[in-house]
């Protein structure tokens, strides 16, 4: 989940620096003026899943590229910000008419725009998944603002490093910052995301299975000692064996969970995990799976 979280700020940074691109000549303020249009349509897509909540998803996309729209037409108004346009379409390519050369732009301008704005979605879709439904009216317009100061700060990065006048050094460090900023935001506002990320790298890096298999247990333990969350407990040569899996597994120490409990969502582990047994790895094996021959007829 986190490598995807960072997979979409690099995403949405890619998008944001396609569209500061053709303003080589003032990218640091293009770079505070898209911020606007971005919000806006991110603010869009909020309002759309989260208020709207029925909506479909192409009503969610078409919304939001209406407002994309919108918003960069007003931004127009703004003097500088049209100047800046107007320059960077004229450098563009002097053999087209001005008029083509100022649609290209502009089309190609809101067409980033709207990218980044649907590239900096998947922190909302992270807090919906991860963050308490709103019980109340209140509540769910606070979780809105809360979507779209998260997906808002995606675009942090990348105006970091246009907004930034330094050397190459300096803007990456910034850069950097500003992604790490933006993590621990995520993290703060849905904090269910760290136990996620854990589990998720505890089976990356293989210290945690849930993959059901025969244990004898060469341990103190007996097989009256299981109650039913084990179900049936053969004896073998004297030990008990039991259906379970490892829950975790580092050095010695081995967390086995009865087969009962596999199926069980990440944030009810804190209460059925007292059912699970702490045993020492080594007097703990699993039994090799027997083939079953095909009588003869």
């Amino acid at each position: 989940m986190l490598v995807l979280y960072l997979a979409s700020l690099m995403v949405t940074s890619a998008f944001y620096a396609a569209a500061l691109t053709p303003f080589k000549n003032n990218p640091s303020f293009m770079a505070l003026m898209l911020i606007l249009p971005s919000l806006a349509g991110i603010a869009a897509m909020v309002w759309s899943v989260v208020i709207r909540q029925r909506a479909s998803v192409f009503f969610v996309v078409t919304f939001s590229a209406v407002t994309v729209i919108i918003a960069s037409l007003v931004m127009l108004l703004i003097p500088k910000f049209w100047a800046t346009v107007r320059d960077t379409a004229n450098q563009a390519s002097p053999a087209q008419n001005a008029k083509n050369k100022w649609m290209a732009t502009v089309i190609g301008l809101i067409g980033t725009v709207w990218g980044t704005a649907l590239s900096a979605m998947f922190p909302m879709l992270l807090l919906i998944k991860t963050y308490p439904w709103p019980a109340d009216r209140y509540e769910l317009y606070k979780f809105a603002g809360i979507c779209v100061t998260v997906s808002g700060l995606s675009l942090l990065p990348a105006a970091a490093f246009y907004i930034c006048k330094d050397g190459l050094w300096p803007r990456t460090r910034y850069t950097l910052g500003g992604m790490m900023l933006v993590v621990a935001s995520a993290l703060y506002f849905a904090p269910a995301t760290i136990p996620k990320v854990v589990d998720q790298a505890a089976k990356i890096i293989g210290i945690k299975s849930l993959e059901v298999s025969s244990y004898i247990i060469k341990d103190t333990y007996a097989a009256e000692d299981f109650d039913s969350r084990w179900g049936e407990v053969r004896t073998l040569r004297g030990y008990p064996v039991v259906e379970a899996f490892p829950l975790f597994t580092l050095g010695d120490l081995l967390l086995l969970c009865p087969k009962s409990l596999a199926p069980t969502e990440l944030l009810d582990w804190p209460v059925v995990t007292r059912a699970c047994l702490l045993l020492d790895a080594k007097t703990t094996k699993p039994m090799p799976e027997k083939t079953v021959k095909a009588s003869k007829t």
